[in-house]
């Protein structure tokens, strides 16, 4: 094999990789992400080989604190540590979303110093992806009627001729999905769990303690 062999097929590999990682199969199409109608309904392998779905989800429920903010940590410098504009477009690649995932799923058992790092990281990985679609001209008129397109074709919207680096439009939306859907289920759930715990103070400050009170009858007038 030729230098010039070697090196187009490292390149190929490489596109591969990156888009495998962006949230793609094997063949470079990029994954659906679908909103489920139950959480666990993404643990579900699908029919279809293009839907994306949760492949692994962890029990976190007995990690240490220092454990669940090493997990975020690492998610974080996949996302949006170091180049966020580009690495938010990661949160399709199972080793980042299925931490998250898990995490949300058991929200009730994390501690608050987990549940406060992991809504920041989903803030800042959107506010991210916002940036570079606003950068890319995602969300004007032109892109939305070629995602359209897309859609009706079949056929991503970065690869019709629209020149070198286009932005792939299928990317973006799948991308946006999955994080407004974590920070919804996020918000959600601790909402819930903020909800609760007001309920149960209340209840304790209202509960009577047997014999701490006596009541007394006022004497009637004569």
């Amino acid at each position: 094999m030729s230098n010039d062999d070697s090196m187009s097929s490292l390149s190929s590999n490489t596109q591969m990789m990156q888009m495998i990682g962006q949230g793609g199969n094997s063949n470079g199409q990029v994954l659906e992400f679908k909103f489920p109608i139950r959480k666990e309904q993404l643990c579900d392998e699908p029919a279809d080989p293009n839907r994306f779905w949760v492949q692994t989800r962890k029990n976190p429920t007995n990690w240490q604190e220092d454990q669940l903010l090493r997990e975020i940590e690492n998610v974080a410098e996949n996302l949006v540590n170091g180049g966020g504009s580009v690495k938010c477009l990661n949160i399709l690649d199972n080793d980042n979303f299925d931490g998250l995932y898990s995490i949300i799923y058991y929200l009730e058992d994390m501690p608050a110093s987990v549940r406060k790092e992991m809504l920041d990281l989903l803030n800042k990985g959107l506010r991210f992806l916002l940036k570079s679609m606003e950068r890319e001209h995602v969300l004007n008129n032109d892109a939305a009627f070629e995602h359209r397109r897309s859609l009706q074709s079949g056929i991503s919207s970065s690869s019709r001729g629209n020149g070198a680096g286009a932005p792939d439009l299928n990317l973006y939306r799948n991308c946006l999905k999955a994080y407004i859907y974590l920070i919804a289920w996020f918000l959600q759930d601790n909402s819930k769990l903020k909800e609760s715990k007001e309920n149960q103070a209340t209840k304790a400050r209202n509960r009577k303690v047997p014999g701490s009170t006596t009541s007394t009858k006022k004497n009637p007038a004569n």
